[in-house]
C-alpha cells in the first residue's frame, strides 16, 4: 500500500492547480491560493524521495509527475488570468509552450528517444514556479507589489523559454525528439 504513496502526493500537486483556480475565480482574493500552490510546489521535492525510499519508482510516476506539474502551472495561469491578476499574454504564451514541449515530450518518449533539459529550460521552469507564486502572494510584505514583481518575472521566464527553444533547434534535430 505505502508503494502507492508516491504517486498520491504526485497526482496532489495536479488536483491543487484546480483548487488554486477554484479559489481565485470566487470573485474574491483568495488567501488560501498562495499557501496551496506553495505546499503542492513542495510535493515537487518530497514525491521522489519518497519514491526512492520506498523503492517504488515506476513508469506511472515518470509520466504522472510532469503532467502534475503541468496541471498545477497551467490551471494556475488560467486561473490568474480569469481573475484578472496576469495578462492573457503571458498565460498565453506558458501554456501554449507546455502544450508544445508536451507534444514533443510525448513523441520523444514514444519513438523511445529521451533529450535532455538544458540549463535555459531548467532556469525557466524555476522561474515560473516563482513567478506564480509571486503572483498568488497578496499579503502586504515590505511594502512592494508583488504582482509587478512576479509579471516581471514571468516575462524572464518566457525570455528564457524562448532560450532553451533556441538551444535545442541550434544542437540540430538530435536535440529534439
Amino acid at each position: 500500500m505505502l508503494r502507492h504513496l508516491p504517486n498520491a502526493v504526485t497526482a496532489s500537486r495536479g488536483v491543487a492547480g484546480i483548487v488554486v483556480a477554484a479559489l481565485l475565480l470566487t470573485g474574491e482574493p483568495s488567501r488560501w491560493a498562495f499557501p496551496v500552490f506553495a505546499l503542492a510546489m513542495l510535493t515537487d521535492l518530497v514525491d521522489g524521495a519518497l519514491a526512492r525510499a520506498l523503492h517504488a519508482t515506476g513508469e506511472l510516476g515518470r509520466w504522472l509527475d510532469p503532467i502534475s506539474d503541468k496541471v498545477l502551472t497551467n490551471i494556475t495561469w488560467i486561473g490568474l488570468w480569469g481573475a484578472g491578476w496576469v495578462s492573457g499574454w503571458v498565460a498565453g504564451l506558458l501554456i501554449f509552450r507546455d502544450i508544445i514541449t508536451g507534444v514533443v515530450f510525448i513523441s520523444a518518449r514514444r519513438s523511445g528517444r529521451v533529450f535532455d533539459v538544458n540549463l535555459a529550460g531548467r532556469v525557466a521552469v524555476s522561474l515560473e514556479a516563482t513567478a506564480l507564486g509571486l503572483l498568488l502572494f497578496h499579503g502586504p510584505w515590505l511594502d512592494i507589489d508583488w504582482q509587478a514583481v512576479g509579471s516581471h518575472v514571468a516575462w524572464v521566464c518566457i525570455a528564457f523559454n524562448i532560450l532553451a527553444t533556441v538551444n535545442y533547434l541550434r544542437h540540430g534535430p538530435d536535440a529534439l525528439p
